[in-house]
């Protein structure tokens, strides 16, 4: 696999930012305190409920 174009370098970073940015909407995705809770399924769960 080769190298990125520059337009495909900074697609990827615009969509990375975006989803951070999202995700950190802490009314929609409410952080969890204790780490015990985290889980792939607990995080699908979560991202469809919002």
């Amino acid at each position: 696999m080769g190298s990125l174009r520059k337009a495909e370098q900074l697609a990827l970073s615009g969509l990375i930012v975006m989803t951070d940015w999202i995700a950190s909407d802490s009314s929609e995705f409410p952080g969890l305190a204790d780490t015990d809770q985290i889980s792939f399924g607990g995080a699908r769960s979560r991202a469809e409920g919002a």
